[in-house]
């Protein structure tokens, strides 16, 4: 994609954009459940586990 070229990035995929989204709501301390939600998981556990990186 041009984008990703001109950028100098690689593939954006929409698994990568919905890591990138999350992580960055982790990072700016929305709260895990509020995000569990937005990806429609049930519970956290996928949150906590994938998307929360250590700061």
């Amino acid at each position: 994609m041009l984008v990703e070229r001109f950028a100098g990035v690689g593939p954006v995929t929409p698994y990568s954009l919905r890591h990138t989204s999350c992580t960055i709501l982790s990072a700016d301390g929305v709260r895990a459940e509020l995000v569990a939600d937005v990806l429609g998981h049930v519970d956290t556990r996928m949150v906590l586990r994938h998307y929360r990186h250590p700061a």
